[in-house]
């Protein structure tokens, strides 16, 4: 998997697209969080993060059609329910060209399984990483992230960018949801975190979220 050849690069490449967000705090981030975010293209191994999420939710209900859309955009899914097993796998990697990125891969395991995948990669023109997905990657979305001390990361999307090629046009508020998530290190699991997802509409209030524990462990790769 690549990334286009016209996305810019930095003036200087980062081993992990959250090396220059994380950098004042590589000391102080629990293990759990560094092997999550700072996984690179040189490292020899991914990260899977295997759990259940407690509740997945969304509302109001005359809005499931819409959830039905986004399955054929690989986006989001209609279905709900408590105890769901799902994993994430978190891949560093890089272009041709040299750029450094992460690929995230999420599955949920409803009958039948939900997958929900992206491309993280640091935006010098924004200072800050974006996150890629839809047919083409044609949606970008920019994180706000702060390191909450001692074992937590906010991430709070800025802004939803519609990639056209070479053209990029800033949506407005209303055509897309506001996103936090928290992803908290269990201090005394240290190779467990909590992750409490929330989507929230400017006009409709909350319409998504998901919330559950994940243990991380390092998978082999072949080659590096």
């Amino acid at each position: 998997m690549t990334l286009p050849p016209n996305i810019p690069l930095p003036a200087v490449l980062h081993p992990s697209p959250f090396d220059q967000i994380f950098a004042a705090y590589v000391e102080t981030l629990p293990s759990v969080l560094r092997d999550h975010y700072l996984v690179s293209a040189d490292t020899p191994y991914r990260v899977v993060l295997e759990g259940t999420m407690d509740r997945i939710w969304h509302r109001p209900a005359w809005l499931r059609p819409f959830f039905w859309l986004l399955i054929w955009m690989d986006l989001l899914f209609p279905e709900t329910g408590t105890q769901i097993p799902a994993t994430m796998t978190v891949t560093g990697q890089r272009t041709t060209n040299g750029q450094d990125y992460q690929t995230w891969d999420r599955t949920f395991v409803f009958p039948p399984l939900r997958r929900f995948n992206a491309v993280m990669v640091y935006d010098p023109l924004q200072s800050c990483v974006v996150e890629r997905l839809g047919p083409g990657h044609l949606l970008q979305m920019a994180w706000s992230i702060r390191f909450v001390a001692p074992a937590s990361i906010e991430i709070v999307t800025s802004n939803c960018t519609l990639r056209l090629g070479r053209w990029r046009l800033r949506l407005p508020h209303f055509l897309y949801p506001s996103v936090r998530a928290v992803e908290t290190a269990l201090l005394d699991q240290p190779d467990t975190i909590h992750i409490d997802l929330m989507m929230t509409h400017a006009w409709l209030g909350p319409i998504f979220g998901y919330d559950g524990r994940f243990r991380l462990r390092r998978e082999s790769i072949g080659g590096r």
